[in-house]
């Protein structure tokens, strides 16, 4: 018997893991941009790209992309001024400063 209620246990947690996975995939839409590794020229003309048609939120998002799959490189630093002036474009002045000074956050006065 106790085998067998093991069994429902375990059962039961699948059948319980499986909407939950579901229900994590929508949180990328509205949060982060999802990880697809890409080289950094195509990455960043991707967000210029996108920054040019006027698309400053995800232009800013791709921005800090580049600045987190390719930290160190050259591009990084070009990646984290076009970061903060998309932000300033959409008028978010607080992320504008955010973008240029990582170790300030919106929060801090």
């Amino acid at each position: 018997m106790l085998k067998l209620s093991r069994s429902a246990l375990l059962l039961g947690a699948c059948v319980l893991a499986v909407p939950l996975a579901g229900c994590a995939k929508d949180r990328v839409k509205g949060g982060d941009t999802a990880y697809v590794a890409r080289d950094v020229s195509t990455l960043y003309s991707a967000a210029k790209r996108t920054m040019d048609q006027g698309d400053y939120e995800r232009a800013a998002k791709l921005f800090d992309e580049v600045e987190r799959q390719h930290p160190y490189s050259s591009w990084a630093t070009k990646a984290q001024l076009m970061s903060a002036y998309s932000s300033y474009k959409r008028g978010d002045y607080d992320g504008a400063i955010v973008a240029l000074d990582p170790g300030r956050s919106e929060d801090a006065p």
